[in-house]
């Protein structure tokens, strides 16, 4: 009887052991792996913006299902590491994933029904991420993801390879000047452009920088971004003109205007504002231009950003 009752004691402990094992090692399983490669540059986005694939392969035994937020590839997570040095989230992006880890995703722009799409055990899926490297500089990035989102006590966290993007020193400096004109608002800003590379800088003129708008400007009300006024409107207008530039149809393009700085050299440019945003109001306003290196091919293209300034309307 005693070696009976001795028995059931051994069993029940090496239940217990196989049952805590089977909880460990469930925690602990990843159920898919990731893979990050770059994507093709369409040239539908400007030239800092990176294209990612990350394709995910289940592991697993089980069927993977895409939720709602998982849609989009909104649970992903980049970590970035610029120039050695890791990239912290903004308080915003940290606000966001708690969001999404809490199936809360209904309030994001892109969220919407969940993409009917079923992983079987060994088969893959994939989704396309972007990252702005707006800085030049050395970018390792990898892409991380959890297994069991907001459920901190069961998931693992899965990360792909790395990968390593090289940002080179664009061959122009912007500069905002300070000399502007106020007009009846905030009317025009004046930027130089300086070429600070060894060698020539040949820019796409054409005589119809002004219609293209090579320049993106960007204003920040009292520390709000502003919206333009149609910029639909100007991107169907820039489009236009590139098509018929490349037609040699285009009405601005009388004559080879192609603009060459040399090395050292720069040129002032003044910009309207005024025609695209509504900065008649009195405060503060944060302005910085960017444009890229190589508008109409964007072939080999860099993007350059300008400082920042601030112009003061006063009240009337």
């Amino acid at each position: 009887m005693k070696r009976l009752a001795l028995y059931f004691v051994v069993m029940m402990i090496a239940m217990q052991t196989i049952i805590l094992y089977a909880q460990i090692s469930g925690a602990q399983e990843l159920a898919f792996t990731l893979t990050l490669s770059m994507g093709r540059h369409s040239g539908e986005y400007s030239p800092e913006t990176q294209v990612l694939i990350v394709k995910l392969t289940n592991t697993s035994k089980e069927v993977m299902h895409r939720t709602v937020c998982d849609s989009w590839g909104e649970m992903y997570n980049l970590e970035v590491v610029y120039n050695g040095i890791p990239v912290e989230k903004t308080d915003a992006e940290k606000e966001r994933r708690k969001k999404l880890e809490a199936g809360d995703c209904h309030s994001f722009s892109g969220s919407g029904s969940a993409v009917a799409e079923h992983t079987k055990p060994g088969e893959s899926r994939q989704d396309i991420l972007y990252y702005n490297t707006t800085k030049p500089g050395t970018y390792e990035i990898t892409a991380t993801k959890e297994t069991y989102p907001g459920h901190p006590e069961k998931s693992v966290t899965v990360k792909s390879n790395t990968i390593t993007i090289v940002v080179p020193v664009p061959p122009l400096k912007l500069t905002l000047s300070e000399n502007h004109d106020l007009g009846a608002g905030l009317d025009r800003v004046n930027v130089t452009e300086t070429n600070i590379s060894d060698e020539d800088f040949i820019d796409q003129d054409n005589g119809c920088i002004r219609e293209l708008s090579w320049f993106t400007i960007e204003v920040f009300y009292n520390g709000v971004q502003l919206k333009e006024k149609d910029i639909e409107a100007r991107f169907r207008r820039r489009n236009e003109t590139i098509n018929l530039i490349n037609q040699d149809k285009a009405p601005c393009a009388t004559g080879p205007f192609a603009i060459v700085l040399k090395p050292g050299q720069s040129r002032n440019l003044w910009l309207g504002i005024s025609d695209i945003y509504d900065v008649t109001k009195p405060g503060s306003y944060d302005v910085y231009v960017s444009r890229e290196t190589n508008p109409i091919g964007r072939v080999n293209s860099e993007y350059v950003r300008s400082n920042t300034i601030t112009i003061v309307v006063p009240e009337p």
